[in-house]
């Protein structure tokens, strides 16, 4: 692993190639969906997904895009109707208990916009463009936020010039430090 002379690049390099092999071998790997993925997306809707990539990458071959435009509007249509189906389903089980969380939470997720920064006023004038309202933000800030000038900035001009210690890495060691791992 460790060769007597080699440069602080070569060790590091070292390093991670082993470390990365270490971790292939021995950390499981899953993969997760993600806990914002919509609950109306079912098995069947993720095989037409799939089925439309391959239509798609078959329309970029052979230059014929019928297929894939048919299928894409199908696909689309598939969506909506089980998006309603679960919004339907969920809410009318919710206020047949007697619950309205999940009516309230679909309306919650639905009002959710988010429109970036809204127009804002200077000195009277409306002002909506990008760099303008990013101007008027800086200058707020600057009102509102001064620099302390009783307190002292390190110098950050001075280089230290130190050589790094030979690293010592051994599989035992390493094997250790894998395993500690919570």
């Amino acid at each position: 692993m460790y060769k007597q002379g080699s440069s602080v690049q070569e060790m590091s390099d070292t390093f991670k190639k082993e470390l990365f092999q270490s971790m292939d071998k021995h950390i499981p790997a899953k993969e997760i969906r993600s806990k914002n993925s919509l609950p109306w997306i079912t098995h069947k809707i993720r095989k037409m997904f799939k089925k439309k990539s391959r239509l798609y990458q078959q329309a970029k071959r052979t230059k014929n895009w019928s297929n894939y435009r048919h299928f894409q509007k199908e696909i689309k249509s598939q969506i909506r109707k089980a998006e309603w189906s679960y919004i339907n389903d969920t809410i009318l089980k919710g206020l047949e208990s007697n619950n309205t969380k999940p009516f309230w939470k679909y309306i919650k997720s639905r009002k959710n916009d988010n429109i970036g920064v809204a127009p804002l006023k200077n000195k009277g004038k409306l002002i909506s463009d990008s760099k303008g309202k990013a101007e008027i933000l800086i200058q707020q800030f600057k009102s509102v936020f001064t620099i302390d000038k009783s307190t002292t900035i390190p110098d950050t001009t001075k280089h230290i010039e130190e050589t790094i210690p030979n690293l010592i890495i051994t599989e035992k060691g390493l094997e250790k430090l894998l395993k500690d791992i919570d």
